[in-house]
């Protein structure tokens, strides 16, 4: 009989002493960078006004694992978790009454039992039980008063989600060429989300649902593998109680090996995702809040995806070469948007994305070194968002990375450099005042864009290097500890995370009307350097 208990638990700090790691974080998160001042030439940029931060971060978690093997049959396991994080952000402008503020709030608990047993030398099955519970909310408030209170709009994403899942999985080896697997899954949801904006003018709009339901899944698979053929057909049935419909999903793999240098791969299937996530084509403009998940329903689509892989391994003398091309159709998105002519709020729409990935390796001794190049293109086609299909806000056509890692005695050396195509945004195409005299100052303006997602930001390229010492005391005792320190982007570039506007309405103390419009460049960390110290117990 073996028996074991593992437990960590971690809290922050920052709600006691704010590192020079935890401000650069919150310089990547909340800079606000220029101010737009010629319309019709959107690449005259002025400095725009100082800003002062006040944050209050923190988060807190701890998960275990107990283990248990009575014999060599059976084993046991049960696996907890909670996190919880916590982040208020409060923005003030120079010269200028109030702020903006921003809170988050989430917490995350899960429980997993697992039970595997092994009939005999053939047939073995294992059953997994898990219960998982996640809370969310997020709150932007926009020109707060000079106490803090009163936001001129306030704009709530809230979501909260428990699963029960129950999963039993069955292989038995018919022979050294054949083997079948299969299994069924039960799943409970209970998905509760809401998305709210309230201003002082009195416009507001909101969606809030409550949703329940399960989902019943059957499944097999046969694995063939004969000389240099090797095969896998799957299928997976699954019913969705809150749709009351059946799915089938067909899946197939295959591999020939030409020599032994040369393989050739090819795989085709369909899945389906019944819990998604909304995005937010209207994200609010620090991207502060998270996607919001779904069960899908009557209004929110299923999530459906028809992929198709084709590619080619090399081998040789220590060198591994694999290429793989794949296509992907995505059909049943659902983006959030305030758009009046959209019913219920969402907006459904598909994906294309084409791609390649290449990746080469070699180990030498103590030297290990991998280069990857992926060349990709994702498009979204949303009918009531726009006309023809955009790039996606994830697409960078070229991806290059190369990492490296170099043991020496007790010593670990890794770097990582990585170079790839600036994400998309949506450009700015000025400021239209509004011909209504029935408007007041503050509705007579708003921003006019271009196409969707046609601009990139600058290319992102980044050097992150580590290097770890591991130690242990002489006279043997039960633990050892690592000491080392990480450089997050050695030469310090600047790298664009996003761009979004902002537009700024207010009179002075003279009563005049002023009208700001600024970009709202969000980057990745400069420069940041870390320590790291870990102590093992055996």
């Amino acid at each position: 009989t073996k028996a074991a208990f593992l437990v960590s638990a971690r809290r922050a700090y920052t709600d006691i002493y704010q590192s020079f790691t935890f401000r650069q974080y919150v310089q990547k998160v909340y800079h606000e960078s220029e101010e737009l001042t010629n319309f019709e030439d959107s690449s005259q940029l002025l400095d725009r006004t100082e800003r002062t931060l006040e944050n209050d971060f923190f988060f807190f978690d701890v998960n275990g694992k107990f283990l248990f093997q009575p014999n060599k049959k059976n084993k046991m396991s049960v696996s907890f978790l909670h996190a919880k994080n916590q982040l208020d952000i409060l923005i003030k402008e120079e010269n200028e009454p109030g702020g903006n503020g921003y809170d988050m709030r989430s917490e995350n608990s899960g429980l997993s039992f697992k039970y595997a047993r092994k009939w005999h030398s053939k047939w073995s099955s294992d059953l997994l039980a898990t219960y998982n519970m996640y809370k969310y909310q997020s709150t932007n408030n926009f020109g707060l008063d000079l106490n803090g209170l009163n936001p001129h709009v306030s704009f709530t994403k809230a979501n909260s989600i428990s699963s029960l899942t129950s999963k039993l999985n069955t292989r038995y080896q018919i022979n050294n060429d054949h083997e079948l697997t299969f299994g069924a899954d039960w799943e409970l949801h209970e998905i509760g989300f809401g998305i709210n904006e309230i201003s002082i003018e009195g416009d507001t709009f909101s969606e809030e649902e409550n949703l329940q339901g399960w989902i019943g899944a059957l499944y097999g698979n046969h694995k063939w593998h004969a000389k240099k053929w090797l095969s896998r057909i799957g299928f997976r049935a699954s019913y969705a109680q809150s749709i009351g419909e059946m799915f089938f999903e067909p899946r197939l793999y295959s591999q020939y090996k030409f020599s032994k240098v040369l393989t050739i791969k090819a795989a085709a299937g369909v899945q389906r995702q019944f819990v998604s996530q909304i995005g937010d084509f209207d994200e609010d403009i620090l991207g502060l809040s998270n996607r919001i998940w779904v069960l899908a329903n009557d209004e929110i689509p299923v999530v459906k995806s028809n992929i198709v892989n084709l590619g080619f391994v090399v081998r040789k003398k220590g060198w591994h070469l694999e290429i793989d091309a794949y296509v992907k159709q995505i059909f049943g998105i659902v983006n959030f948007s305030d758009n009046k002519n959209v019913v219920s709020n969402f907006e459904r729409g598909d994906a294309r994305a084409l791609g390649v990935d290449f990746l080469i390796k070699k180990r030498w001794k103590g030297l290990r070194s991998w280069l990857s190049y992926t060349l990709s293109n994702v498009q979204y086609t949303f009918i009531d968002f726009a006309a023809d299909p955009f790039n996606a806000p994830y697409d960078q056509p070229h991806l290059l990375k190369w990492v490296n890692t170099l043991s020496w005695k007790n010593i670990e050396f890794s770097s990582s450099f990585k170079i790839a195509s600036g994400k998309a945004y949506t450009p700015l195409d000025g400021l239209v005042e509004l011909d209504d005299p029935n408007l007041g100052f503050e509705e007579r303006y708003e921003l006019a864009y271009g196409k969707t997602n046609a601009n990139r930001l600058p290319v992102f390229h980044r050097l992150d290097m580590t290097i770890i010492y591991g130690f242990s005391p002489k006279n043997k005792a039960n633990w050892k500890g690592k000491v080392g320190c990480s450089f997050i982007n050695v030469y310090n570039q600047t790298n664009y995370l996003s761009r979004t506007y902002e537009l700024q309405l207010f009179l002075d103390e003279e009563d005049n009307e002023i009208v700001n419009v600024y970009t709202v460049d969000r980057f990745y960390l400069k420069f940041t350097p870390n320590i790291l110290l870990r102590i093992e117990f055996n």
